[in-house]
């Protein structure tokens, strides 16, 4: 399971908007592990190498 142990986006020198958006994608991802493993599915979590650091340093907002 992913954790987070930063409290906002300023411990992180990140956007509250950008801590908040990975915080929901860190659940779901963390639930989708849980229904896997309900299933007896053997999963394996991605790491939280540089090249995803640095996609939260470089995101941009879409537009619609």
């Amino acid at each position: 399971m992913m954790t987070c142990h930063a409290g906002s986006g300023s411990e992180l020198n990140i956007s509250e908007e950008v801590f908040e958006f990975r915080l929901r994608d860190m659940e779901s991802l963390n639930w989708m592990m849980r229904k896997a493993r309900l299933e007896g599915r053997k999963i394996r979590p991605a790491s939280l190498d540089e090249r995803y650091f640095d996609n939260l340093l470089n995101y941009k907002r879409f537009q619609y």
